[in-house]
This record gives C-alpha cells, structure tokens and sequence, in this order.
C-alpha cells in the first residue's frame, strides 16, 4: 500500500492493467489484487489528486456468466468502486486478446517477438499446459474448445494499449465506459481457416467438448482459482459470442485497428 502512495505521488493520470490471471506467486489472488489491490490504488489515486483513472476491465459476459467467472466478478465489483469514488474514469472493456487467445490453439509463432508474453509468465499450471500445445499447428493441428462457431472481436494487445494511451485527456472518454475489440468478428472456425491459408496446409481439429472446461472450471474453484478462472474464461468464450463494433470509436480516436 505504501508503494501505491508513492507510485501515483504527483501523477495526474493512472492507467492500470494489472491483473492475477497468471499469478506469479500464490498471494496474488483475484480478492488481493484485482479487488482489494485496486480499492487501494483507487482511493490513493483519488488522495494524490489523480484527474483521471484509465480502468483496463474485461468483456461484459452474460449476467450469470459474469458472476461465475472471478475475474470478470471481481472487475465489475472494481469497475463499481472506481464510479463511485468521485475521480474522472476511463473504463475499457476488452473483448479477448488475439495474441494470448490464438497461441493457446496451438502456436508459438505469436510471442516470438514478445518477451512479456503472458506464456512466460512463472505459473507452472499455464506453462504446463502451453508446453503441451505449442506446437501442434505448426505439427498440423488445432485446438478448438466447443463447437468453433460462437464469434468473437479479438483485438490485440497493441490496440489495447493503443485505447488507453488515447483515452488520456479525451472530453468524449472521460466518465464514460467503453467495450473495445477487433475489427471483425470471427469464429474459431475462422480462425482455423486463417492459419490454414497463411501456413499453406490444412490443419486437423482438436476438439475439448465445452462441457469439460465447465466441469473443470467448478472442480478447480475447491483447490486452484486461478486454474478454474482459465477453465470458466473458456467455457464462456465457446459458448457465448461477443460481437460489437469498435470501428467508429477507433477512427475518431485515431486507431488503426489490426486485424487477424
């Protein structure tokens, strides 16, 4: 806490990214950092006399579904301390990022030239999984949980950043809340079909039943939140599409959006 209070010292905007979904130790929980952490930097930021706050939160899932997942309960109960501490706010509420989204099916080529890449991250749980399939799309196969067809505005973690740097000082972005993704919607389907045509070869489908990472989801909630997390993050994103256009807010910012 002391920390923050010397961190945001002086500051007159605060933008924040920071999350436990890949914990590096086992004190960083969801309630330590993205609640409890947050309702400190929060409340010190306002203290320091911040004059704006830029929150990077996650895609507003179904009411049921926002509950059940922890990360995205715990950020709608921040993104509610935020609005109610009396600070300017940004909020950005990220539809699921392509570079992290797309690896996870089965590929090391997205985080070659990314040395902060969540899959480095020292969470053996992750790693031990990502080790698992990296290289199954070069190796001709993919990874698809559920069907493949809900669809989704994946967006890259450069055009994130992008948002937030913009969203500084911007009248039409203060006070406001904003869902930002990619500029198109696709499938997993797609997806395949993308790698399919940029590699040159046809891949082989392997199919997780969404059903599994539900189950998975509940049982690790007993023993292992942040692995639960991931596994009830999946189940949603196969069985939920998250489809909204970005477009228009990213040409009057000045974004040029990436595509897959």
């Amino acid at each position: 806490k002391a920390s923050i209070e010397r961190a945001v010292e002086g500051c007159d905007v605060v933008i924040t990214t920071a999350n436990a979904v890949a914990p590096r130790k086992k004190t960083d929980t969801l309630k330590a950092i993205d609640i409890l952490g947050y309702q400190d930097l929060i409340t010190l930021a306002k203290k320091a006399g911040v004059q704006q706050f830029i929150y990077t939160s996650g895609f507003p899932f179904s009411e049921k579904n926002r509950k059940w997942v922890p990360l995205s309960d715990s950020k709608e109960k921040t993104e509610a301390f935020l609005k109610a501490s009396g600070m300017n706010y940004t909020i950005l509420q990220s539809d699921a990022f392509m570079d992290i989204y797309f690896t996870f099916m089965g590929t090391s080529l997205l985080v070659q030239n990314e040395p902060a890449a969540l899959v480095n991250r020292p969470w053996a749980f992750m790693q031990n999984f990502y080790n698992g399939v990296k290289n199954d799309i070069e190796n001709g196969k993919i990874n698809i949980i559920g069907e493949g067809t809900t669809q989704h505005c994946f967006i890259t973690i450069d055009n994130v950043a992008d948002f937030l740097v913009k969203a500084i000082g911007h009248p039409d972005m203060l006070n406001t809340t904003h869902i930002i993704g990619g500029p198109e919607a696709l499938s997993g389907l797609e997806v395949k079909s993308i790698f399919e045509k940029v590699l040159g070869k046809k891949l082989t489908i392997k199919k997780t039943p969404a059903l599994m990472m539900k189950i998975m989801g509940n049982v690790f909630s007993l023993f292992n939140q942040p692995a639960s997390n991931m596994f009830k993050l999946n189940y949603v994103n196969a069985t939920e599409s998250s489809i909204i256009d970005t477009n228009e807010l990213a040409d009057a910012l000045g974004i040029q959006l990436t595509s897959a």
